[in-house]
């Protein structure tokens, strides 16, 4: 393909600046700043209804912003029509032509273009080989799998050089172990062609396992931005503690370095705390549980309420009530009598060191 390889045009920048959209009386999203970087992909993660769908419009050129900006490569593209962004986009239900083969899906950009037969039939060839599509294009979309029916989706908003790659949910459609080969697949892809791509998704390991970097939005704001393992990691407020995955929140009083919860228990916080009450957030993979727990200094009696053999991992649900209830546990699977003690109903000690805590915003 004659623009494949031409990375500098691709690794352009995009910024919303103070970007906002409302319908009637509703403020889909409020006045938002957010920059997606030469070359990177960043996810826009949150439930139905949070604005990220319409944030992706904007940039689309779908919608246009009440107020504010945005920018592709420096230049304000607000009130240019979506044709005229040179933007490329993969969607959930891969929108291909029925009636069109493998190779005139991808070809159609080109034709639009009134690129030469020649020149096009040579691009196409080029990018089935990089989609590893090649003795395809004879096929119609409904003799493909989802997965190739997806990388077909790909290829034809590749084709025609787009300077950023927008994609909405484009795994939705597919099976769990579809969907997880081509989140590595898709990102393969990605950073072969080192294009600036903004993904849309309500799938926090789409997100995590997919992106540079992660935004996440809760009623038409970003509530915390940054790399995956960081946001899983050191989530700033409950809410993102509780929607990238399970966590075990405890709140209370703060008061001399512990936390007093209403239960009349006492837990030591992770660190300093300005306000009169504070939130500390645990994963279940942080939990230790029996002889592991009994030497940490945050530890308390649970009984295992349930069991759930998840593969890489054994999940425990544990009925703590020093901690105000119901917690969750994670460890890997084991052999041998230690594993097998934990049945249902069986009393145990959960832990956690004082590191693994982190101290939330309560936003709810």
């Amino acid at each position: 393909m004659s623009n494949a390889g031409n990375t500098s045009e691709r690794r352009v920048s995009l910024e919303l600046v103070g970007a906002s959209r409302r319908f009637g009386q509703t403020v889909a999203v409020h006045p938002l700043d957010l920059t997606v970087k030469g070359g990177e992909m960043l996810a826009l993660l949150g439930p139905s209804g949070c604005g990220k769908t319409t944030t992706l419009r904007m940039v689309a050129g779908f919608e246009t912003p009440d107020a504010g900006k945005v920018l592709i490569g420096g230049e304000d593209v607000t009130r240019l029509r979506p044709a005229q962004r040179r933007l490329g986009m993969v969607f959930q239900n891969y929108s291909l032509f029925p009636h069109m083969t493998v190779a005139e899906n991808i070809a159609f950009g080109l034709r639009m273009q009134s690129v030469q037969r020649a020149d096009r039939e040579a691009q196409v060839r080029r990018m089935l080989d990089m989609v590893q599509l090649a003795g395809m294009e004879a096929r119609f979309p409904a003799q493909l799998s989802g997965g190739q029916q997806q990388r077909v989706a790909l290829a034809r908003s590749l084709i025609t050089n787009p300077r950023i790659l927008l994609l909405d949910e484009p795994l939705g459609a597919l099976d769990k172990n579809l969907r997880e080969s081509m989140q590595f697949e898709l990102r393969a892809l990605q950073n072969r062609f080192a294009i600036t791509s903004l993904i849309v998704t309500h799938d926090q390991e789409e997100a995590l396992s997919m992106s540079d970097r992660v935004a996440v939005m809760r009623s038409g704001r970003i509530v915390q931005e940054g790399a995956p393992d960081r946001i899983y990691n050191q989530p700033a407020t409950r809410f993102v503690a509780t929607f990238l995955g399970t966590s075990n929140l405890l709140a209370g009083k703060a008061e001399g370095g512990k936390l007093h919860l209403d239960t009349g228990a006492v837990v030591a916080l992770p660190g300093p705390v300005a306000a009169a009450r504070a939130t500390v957030s645990v994963r279940p993979e942080r939990m230790h549980l029996g002889s592991e727990a009994e030497s940490l200094p945050n530890r308390f009696a649970a009984t295992v309420r349930n069991i759930a053999f998840r593969g890489s991992v054994v999940a425990y649900e544990l009925d703590a009530p020093a901690l105000g209830g119901t917690l969750y546990a994670y460890r890997q699977p084991k052999d041998g009598p230690s594993e097998r003690a934990l049945a249902r109903g069986a009393a145990v000690t959960v832990g956690w060191r004082v590191g693994d805590g982190i101290i939330v915003e309560d936003d709810q």
